[in-house]
């Protein structure tokens, strides 16, 4: 599960809740980056196995990035090709445990899967 996802809803009151919940959850990837100071294209390589909440740390293994020539979006290896942790503070572990809490909910309420 990344942090840059799309989601289908199978009816009207899914789609609302749905759509509080990503109005908040748009600003993740910035928070992230904000308070780790990781590149966007860092950001929307992570997945939930990536964030050890316990510890406090991230590791960064992969970067997504477009592709001109292709006119697509691709996940390949960071800037410098190596995978490196990240510490971060008490408040982005509070903002991360809230998303994930809210993600598993939104998931369990339309039926839908995050990708």
């Amino acid at each position: 599960m990344g942090f840059c996802f799309s989601l289908t809803c199978r009816s009207h009151a899914a789609r609302s809740r749905l759509y509080c919940s990503t109005t908040a959850s748009a600003l993740l990837p910035v928070q992230i980056a904000y308070y780790t100071g990781l590149r966007i294209g860092e950001v929307c390589g992570l997945t939930w196995q990536d964030i050890n909440l316990e510890e406090q740390y991230l590791t960064v293994r992969r970067s997504m990035r477009y592709n001109g020539t292709r006119h697509t979006t691709e996940v390949g290896t960071t800037k410098r090709s190596k995978v490196r942790t990240v510490d971060f503070c008490d408040t982005l572990a509070a903002i991360l445990r809230a998303a994930r809490t809210e993600q598993r909910k939104t998931v369990s309420a339309t039926g839908s899967f995050i990708t």
